[in-house]
């Protein structure tokens, strides 16, 4: 609800901005179609909606010393932070006890974070235009991965407008701090960590890494372990900054380059709609919240270009180069003039613009941290596997096409993934938990290879992406990353 209430918001706007009273008629007959398209998509969810709904609520609540050797447990509403949405649910696989005595992992704790004991953990990051999401929405696809032997947690993080963007990328640090901090009692091994996002969510993600990255780099290893403190330092007014990074970053449909993607919207007449561009923090906060343009910026600083080749470059890629690469002889498309200056350089304005918000989360992220970001920044990253469909009208697949190449250039190990089938929603809610799941525990584990036998079965089977994901994340199967040589 609240997403269509800034969407009527943005209407208002754009209809002010008509010069003619024919100019406003035409614009309300257009805002009226994609308002109606919108609710009518909204309507086709409700089965969905309920189903996930049924789903959160029958899980079995998870307590103190319990034991479930038959179905997914549930802990709800764990806190990561002081603002009001800093929850999360964490979903516990059979045969998995949530053990008080555990003591979990530090940031000065590197035995505990090299540790392989433990499950894989899945860190989900919802999307929502920065806007909507709850983290029961999502009950489906975290009971399957929990019944797959992942535990899984689903955040929730403050939304436009009570934020912005980069007070949620702090918000999403924090929570990936608790999870490395406390997710041993849960039967997870912080070494086993894989970010998880969808659409904004997987924006989200990748402006924690880069920050993340950033603040790694500043220091050596020799410093950080003279410090003591290999993966933490001062940030700012004295707070520390946790530097330790997941195991990788899977982002599904993510949008990485954010004035690009508002000439998509525009070209869909949804520019005003959506609440992209006020919830990044407007047009001067494009590049600097942009990880793509990050990326791009520090490929071009590290190989001698000039500040100002990154827009050229970005257009030669969208136009021709990245074409190319996948495939094609010609096509795409560059910045049009309206978005082109958005991506020039890391505009300081955006600080400025972003200085009077009253959101107070647990750790300031500035924009103006990523101008100095460099390719030794970058080379802190973990794995990146992007994944895109060619169906998927919201956010196209060459968004995170592009992201590829933007990690490839920096030399960070990545992989993209593109799918023929899927809708943008369906990444996320086209997930169905099992009827069945094992009768019993052997050794205290959870069989993926049983779960995977129980469902072969099934007529529908796992889509393409879903069977990817539940590789990845259970580490079943070896990712050959593409790598730029050095």
């Amino acid at each position: 609800m609240g997403q269509f209430l800034e969407a009527f918001k943005g209407a208002k706007v754009e209809l002010q901005q008509c010069p003619t009273n024919r100019d406003r008629v035409v614009t309300l007959l257009r805002i009226t179609r994609l308002l109606a398209s919108e609710a009518l998509g909204a309507l086709t969810t409700v089965p969905y909606g309920w189903r996930a709904l049924q789903t959160h609520k029958a899980l079995e609540a998870f307590s103190e010393g319990q034991h479930n050797k038959h179905s997914v447990g549930i802990v709800r509403d764990v806190r990561y932070g002081p603002m009001q949405r800093n929850v999360m649910d964490i979903y516990m696989p059979p045969c998995t006890v949530l053990d008080s005595s555990s003591t979990g992992s530090t940031a000065h704790d590197d035995k505990a974070l090299a540790s392989t004991s433990g499950r894989p953990v899945a860190l989900f990051c919802h999307g929502g235009v920065w806007a909507s999401g709850a983290k029961w929405h999502y009950a489906p696809m975290a009971t399957r991965l929990a019944q797959e032997g992942i535990l899984t947690c689903v955040l929730q993080y403050s939304l436009y407008p009570e934020a912005q963007a980069q007070d949620m990328v702090a918000e999403l640090s924090a929570a990936l701090t608790w999870t490395f901090n406390n997710i041993t009692r849960y039967g997870g091994s912080p070494s086993k960590v894989t970010t998880l996002g969808h659409s904004a969510g997987a924006h989200l993600w990748a402006m924690v890494l880069l920050h993340r990255a950033r603040q790694a780099s500043k220091h050596s290893r020799e410093e950080r372990r003279r410090e003591g403190a290999a993966a933490l330092e001062a940030g700012q007014n004295g707070a520390a900054v946790d530097c330790r990074m997941p195991a990788r970053f899977i982002g599904m449909a993510g949008v990485y380059d954010i004035a690009k993607h508002y000439e998509y919207e525009a070209g869909r007449g949804v520019q005003y709609l959506s609440t992209m561009e006020r919830a990044i923090g407007g047009v001067p906060c494009f590049a600097s919240q942009s990880p793509a343009a990050i990326l791009a910026r520090a490929a071009a600083l590290g190989s001698g270009r000039k500040e100002s080749a990154p827009a050229a470059r970005l257009g030669r890629l969208r136009g021709e180069t990245i074409a190319e690469r996948v495939g094609f002889q010609s096509g795409g498309f560059a910045l049009g003039p309206s978005m082109a200056h958005a991506q020039v350089s890391l505009d300081a304005t955006c600080a400025e613009e972003t200085a009077q918000s009253q959101h107070a989360p647990a750790e300031s992220i500035g924009s103006e941290e990523m101008f100095d970001f460099t390719l030794e920044g970058a080379r802190q990253l973990p794995p990146c596997i992007l994944m895109s469909s060619l169906p998927d009208l919201t956010v196209p697949w060459y968004e995170s096409a592009e992201m590829f190449w933007r990690l490839y250039d920096c030399g960070v190990p990545v992989k993209h993934l593109v799918y023929p089938k899927l809708t943008h929603g369906d990444f996320v809610i086209s997930w169905k938990p099992l009827q069945q799941t094992p009768s019993g525990c052997s050794g205290g584990t959870h069989s993926t290879i049983t779960v995977r036998a129980m469902e072969s079965s099934n007529a529908d089977g796992l889509a393409d992406f879903r069977e990817d994901l539940l590789d990845v994340l259970t580490e079943q199967a070896i990712v050959r990353y593409e790598r730029l040589s050095a």
